[in-house]
């Protein structure tokens, strides 16, 4: 045998060795002529964390699966009608992912499965079935953002009616998984999904966990890590212990929830896209000097992909107290998509108001807690 390909195949050995004995997953990803990269996102969810790979610059992904499968979401998108996107499961272990160009141009791209290896496709684990359950609603939501998609940003009724249809697909994901629990796309659809909406109160998701989450994955990593993330979901909601948090500002300097003890503190997590969360500058910036020479503490979380456009609104808006950007652990951590959200923590870490439980658009009601624990 030829030396190189001799060294090779024992470099592949070793590799599919270690990745089964370190009970991880290597997975690559084969764009066969004439099929290009340009134009695709791939996405990679291990069961608790999410990965964006530049398929320009990575084909591969090597790391812990800490579900049953994993997901990858492969998108395609040539202009704002033109979106195909596919879906595959992978298991542990080596996994490749065969893409292959389509004369269809309706199509453009399908997965060659049977050049590919370790993979299970979406529709095979319930996901055709989930699909077509929630079609009808989610028909609706794309038919409305197709028509109203100009409007959105000036008209505030057409971004409501929009989540209005968005809260109707999620409830239907959730009345299919009521009806299909043993199908594992439910259990996906919870973890990745359903957590991170207002539709099922903490102690409804710790129901659902308990009767519809089978045990051997309620076992898996994921499915402690879900566990974890409902139980901080009622810990907040209950007025128990926030989240611990060790991070660093904009600064350097570091942000670590044990040294706060003894103060109250305000954590906001916001994003200089989001209309809402700059609505809220202003009394957030009133809150901040009312309370400056107070045992107080406003610690704003920016969830910005882009850098720059954060500290531009930051400058823009003399957000003159704590900013952390780049380290989204705590907003993961709490398990909940929609900002602005804000939490007020007591002198002994306890969550004593949460917008995202109750009504408060003017912050009449968190201007109030202030006042009352800190006497202004």
């Amino acid at each position: 045998m030829n030396p190189l390909r001799l060294t090779l195949s024992l470099l592949c050995l070793l590799t599919g060795l270690s990745v089964s004995a370190t009970d991880s997953s290597f997975v690559n990803i084969r764009f066969v002529s004439p099929l290009s990269t340009d134009k695709f996102t791939v996405t990679l969810h291990d069961g608790i964390s999410e990965h964006k790979l530049k398929v320009s610059e990575q084909l591969n992904w090597n790391g812990e699966l800490f579900s049953p499968y994993g997901l990858i979401q492969i998108d395609y998108k040539d202009s704002d009608s033109t979106y195909i996107y596919k879906r595959i499961f992978f298991p542990k272990g080596r996994s490749v992912i065969s893409l292959t160009s389509e004369p269809d141009p309706a199509k453009y791209y399908s997965v060659d499965e049977k050049n590919s290896e370790n993979i299970v496709m979406y529709d095979a684990l319930g996901g055709a079935a989930m699909d077509a359950f929630v079609k009808p609603d989610l028909d609706k939501l794309y038919s409305y953002y197709h028509k109203n998609k100009h409007r959105i940003g000036a008209d505030t009724s057409v971004v409501n009616r929009a989540f209005a249809l968005g809260d109707s697909v999620a409830l239907a994901e959730i009345a299919f998984i009521r009806q299909n629990p043993q199908l594992y796309v439910s259990y996906w659809t919870l973890l990745t999904r359903v957590i991170k909406t207002k539709h099922l109160s903490p102690a409804q998701l710790k129901e659902f966990y308990d009767t519809k989450v089978p045990e051997s994955i309620k076992n898996t990593k994921s499915g402690t890590y879900l566990a974890n993330q409902i139980q901080t979901k009622i810990n907040i909601s209950s007025q128990q212990l926030f989240p611990d948090f060790d991070t660093k500002d904009l600064n350097g300097q570091p942000v670590v929830s044990s040294a706060l003890r003894g103060k109250l503190v305000l954590i906001q997590f916001w994003a200089s896209w989001c209309r809402p969360c700059m609505e809220e500058m202003p009394e957030m910036k009133k809150i901040n000097e009312k309370y400056s020479d107070s045992p107080f503490k406003l610690i704003s979380f920016s969830i910005d992909k882009d850098s720059l456009a954060c500290r531009k609104a930051i400058e823009k808006n003399a957000m003159n107290w704590t900013q952390v950007y780049g380290d989204n652990k705590l907003y993961n951590d709490m398990s909940y998509y929609p900002i602005p959200q804000l939490y007020l923590i007591d002198k002994t870490g306890r969550t004593i108001y949460n917008s995202t439980i109750v009504r408060d658009n003017d912050l009449h009601l968190l201007n109030k807690i202030l006042s009352e624990q800190l006497g202004k």
